[in-house]
């Protein structure tokens, strides 16, 4: 049986000997026939390293590796620019920062809540 070759882009390599990528295909709907966009992200073993994020590479079924792992990587069609791998780095720091901050505020509010303080509102309302 022939093995399926599909042709994705890079999401993430950050593991070890794997990069997540995400395969786009265009279906006709079935009863509206407006042609849609559909996308999954599949794990494929890449063990020399031989893409990172933003690259467009093609990639093949195989035997299973491990748990997710079902394809690896033939070969990289083009290498995402340097500007390209800096955008997506530093969209995850945002995202990671904006977690920290929102953790940081949820745990500022909790502990004035377990002091018991009242707030400027209350003090007025008991005065």
């Amino acid at each position: 049986m022939p093995r399926r070759v599909l042709q994705g882009q890079v999401v993430s390599d950050k593991m070890d000997s794997t990069a997540v990528v995400l395969v786009e295909r265009r279906m006709k709907h079935p009863l509206y026939g407006k042609t849609v966009k559909k996308s999954k992200k599949y794990h494929a073993h890449n063990p020399d390293g031989l893409c990172a994020a933003g690259d467009l590479v093609d990639i093949r079924e195989c035997s299973p590796i491990s748990k997710t792992k079902r394809f690896e990587v033939i070969n990289v069609v083009t290498k995402a620019s340097a500007a390209t791998r800096m955008d997506a780095e530093d969209s995850m720091a945002a995202k990671t920062a904006a977690k920290e901050a929102a953790q940081a505020e949820k745990e500022a509010a909790a502990a004035v809540d377990a002091q018991g303080t009242d707030t400027p509102a209350e003090n007025k309302e008991q005065q």
